[in-house]
């Protein structure tokens, strides 16, 4: 569980009204300083929008280098070769309950697009499977994300662990119909095991209030 001061969300607001992903996103642009809330744009490429990613069908679109979606901006959206991926584990008080953010970083040269909606977690990477998740709009509706190079968008995750589980090894995240390999960071404890009831934040353009409490 994070700190109480890293606790309070950051609400994103679409015009004033809270909108469903399946319809439009906010738009943000991270890089150069704060991330800014700007006009509504219709995504039909989310990250995760059915199931549960790559063992159903996979996210939509290709991390191939195939033809993306283009943002407000003309970003067109983030390849998986474009970024990287790391979960911090947080801290928490349950030996039974896990806690984490994801942190996708634009590794590239060039501005893209990260589309609003949920990044899927697998495991056994290089051989990736995912995960069953729940998609949660924590702390809110997913935003349409202009990401400049060397900025980052972030997501909590939350989990049911237990030292009967086993290591989870090799995670990966599922980014249209491919992989990006997840660099674990560690954190105050330890790395715990991915059991089950894994729930998925949306991913958003600031880490105040993303994780799970």
């Amino acid at each position: 569980m994070k700190p109480k001061s890293l606790r309070t969300a950051t609400v994103l607001a679409c015009g004033g009204a809270m909108v469903a992903l399946a319809l439009t996103g906010c738009k943000a642009e991270v890089g150069g300083g704060s991330a800014a809330p700007t006009t509504s744009a219709n995504s039909s490429a989310q990250p995760s929008s059915n199931g549960s990613g790559q063992a159903s069908g996979g996210t939509s679109g290709s991390g191939g280098g195939s033809k993306a979606p283009v943002g407000q901006t003309g970003a067109a959206r983030c390849l998986s070769t474009e970024l990287r991926a790391d979960i911090q584990a947080q801290e928490s008080h349950s030996e039974e309950e896990g806690f984490g953010t994801l942190i996708l970083t634009n590794k590239s040269g060039r501005t893209c697009l990260i589309p609003s909606g949920w990044a899927p977690i697998g495991s056994g990477g290089p051989n990736y499977q995912a995960l069953t998740a729940t998609r949660e709009n924590y702390p809110g509706p997913g935003t349409n994300i202009t990401l400049r190079s060397g900025r980052s968008v972030f997501a909590g995750l939350k989990w049911r662990t237990s030292p009967d589980c086993g290591a989870t090894s090799g995670l990966g995240v599922s980014w249209y119909n491919s992989w990006i390999p997840v660099r674990y960071l560690g954190g105050p404890t330890g790395k715990p095991p991915i059991c089950d009831s894994l729930s998925l934040g949306t991913i958003q353009p600031i880490m105040n209030g993303v994780n799970f409490t």
